[in-house]
């Protein structure tokens, strides 16, 4: 199983380097300097990004199916997310929708577990093959 480094080293060059929930451009570390990332920034802008602005914008992975409601570090749960909004998101799966042309680049088992996320796992949902252990089995399976 690949490590979450190098998922989410592979989605973000799938998603052309852009966050799937706001489409604003992400730098990832070890592929591009803080300083590229501020001079980049700096030119999208137009303005000199603060710190903070330059954290907001680093690239994370983002659980699908995020880990406290039974989702895994597997490749078909992991997309690459600006961690304004992976820290936005949270666990709440049905808050986001991905940006259109960011979503058709991934995987179809991404797209498609990305497109199914409000409608079958909706705010508290559970998924991601980790079935319950009490007397519930009603959980949907995942990819």
């Amino acid at each position: 199983m690949p490590s979450l480094r190098n998922i989410l080293r592979r989605r973000w060059w799938e998603q052309d380097q852009r966050c799937l929930w706001c489409g604003r451009w992400v730098w990832m570390m070890g592929m591009v300097t803080r300083r590229d990332a501020t001079e980049r920034l700096w030119r999208l802008t137009g303005a000199k990004p603060t710190r903070r602005e330059i954290n907001r914008a680093r690239a994370t992975a983002e659980h699908l199916v995020p880990k406290s409601l039974g989702g895994t570090n597997r490749v078909s749960n992991i997309v690459c997310a600006c961690q304004a909004c992976n820290v936005t998101r949270g666990a709440d799966m049905a808050s986001m929708q991905p940006v259109p042309g960011i979503l058709s680049n991934l995987p179809l088992e991404v797209q498609h577990r990305v497109l199914r996320l409000p409608s079958e796992f909706g705010r508290l949902g559970r998924s991601d093959a980790q079935p319950s252990r009490g007397k519930e089995n009603h959980i949907i399976s995942g990819c």
